[in-house]
Formats: C-alpha cells, sequence, structure tokens
C-alpha cells in the first residue's frame, strides 16, 4: 500500500487489477486503486463562503452605526434645577445665558428647561434643553452647554447659535481638552442629521468634514 498525492489532496492506495479487486499475485501486472482520502488539501466550496470578509466587513459597520445611534440621549423630567443641586446664583447665570439665545420666553424658565451636570472633560459642564415653547413640531428642541471659568456658567455657543437637536452625546473626542458635542436633529419625520461641534478655546462650532 502506498499513498499517492495530487492537486486535490492525498489518498491512500493499493495494487488491484481490472476488476478493481485487490490482486493476490504480486508478480501480475498491477494497477493502483484510490482506497480512501487521507487529507484533502483543497477547500471545501462552504470553506470559500465562511472565509469571504465582506459580510463581516458590512455587519461590523452596521453595528457601529447602530452603536453610535443608540449613545444619543435626551433629558428627562427629572433632570431638574432642583437635582442639579444649583444655587440661586448658579440658576440666575443659566438662566441669563438661555435668554441670549433662546427663540422665545415661557412665563417660567424653571418649568421650560431641563438641566443635568456633565463631565467635559478638562471644566465641569452643564447640558441644558427646552421641553416645550422651546420645541418644534419635529421634536427637535433648543439645546445649550455650559461650562464653568472662573466660577461662573457661560455658554458654549456664540450669540445666537444654540442648536435644535432631538438627541446629543458628548463623544470620546476631545478638542483643546473639551469633549467634542454631536447633536442629532429631525429635518422630517423620514430625513435626520447629525452635526459634531468641536471646541475653538472659548465656543463650540460646527465641525464640518
Amino acid at each position: 500500500m502506498v499513498v499517492f498525492a495530487d492537486g486535490g489532496g492525498a489518498y491512500l492506495v493499493s495494487p488491484c487489477n481490472a476488476a478493481g479487486m485487490k490482486t493476490t499475485n504480486m508478480s501480475e501486472p498491477k494497477v493502483f486503486c484510490v482506497q480512501h482520502p487521507v487529507i484533502s488539501s483543497a477547500p471545501r466550496k462552504d470553506q470559500h463562503i465562511l472565509m469571504k470578509p465582506f459580510p463581516i466587513v458590512i455587519l461590523a459597520a452596521t453595528l457601529a452605526v447602530t452603536l453610535v445611534f443608540a449613545q444619543m440621549q435626551s433629558l428627562t423630567p427629572t433632570d431638574t434645577f432642583s437635582a442639579a443641586k444649583l444655587s440661586p446664583q448658579e440658576i440666575r447665570e443659566v438662566i441669563s445665558g438661555v435668554e441670549e439665545s433662546a427663540y422665545d420666553t415661557p412665563q417660567s424658565w424653571e418649568k421650560e428647561l431641563r438641566i443635568r451636570r456633565v463631565n467635559l472633560g478638562k471644566a465641569p459642564g452643564l447640558i441644558v434643553e427646552g421641553t416645550g415653547l422651546l420645541c418644534g413640531g419635529t421634536g427637535n428642541c433648543q439645546t445649550w452647554v455650559f461650562r464653568k471659568v472662573n466660577g461662573n456658567w457661560l455658554s458654549m455657543f456664540a450669540g445666537d447659535q444654540a442648536p435644535v437637536a432631538e438627541s446629543f452625546q458628548f463623544e470620546p473626542s476631545i478638542t483643546r481638552g473639551i469633549k467634542d458635542f454631536a447633536i442629532k436633529t429631525n429635518s422630517s419625520a423620514e430625513v435626520e442629521k447629525r452635526v459634531t461641534y468641536k471646541f475653538d478655546g472659548r465656543f463650540y462650532r460646527a465641525s464640518h468634514p
């Protein structure tokens, strides 16, 4: 018995006659019959399918996009001035900063606004959202970020640049010591837009790729 190898793999073979039966007289002319495959070096058809990288790449990209939007968030009714534990002076500073850029004026700022303490990186911060009068029909509400500078709360959006957003996210990336800020805006029921803001040393500015 010998081993025969070709491009498709390796096989055990033994002497046999023309009928395919093993010969008993080793002096007779012999042909070699393939008995059993030993090791196949040719890749199986289903192995090609499993090894194709494209479905894996597409799946990974889909998961990445899903995770990004899963991290977007909005403030809740529990995010109040009281829960943020702001002093009366701090509340006045925040409301004053909001009034400078708000596109409308509610009867009560403390009822209209939701607020939460956040970590901006090198500085403590506040995220502030309108809830009723400062919201549009597609679910976007005017949004502010404040950072503490020399003991005072200052808006991170210049002038009337406070954006309207359906949700927000503070990203892991940092610019000039402050976390980048991303928002998602609904232009319509079918269209969403994502904008990222980067700190320029004084204000958040929209980043254009």
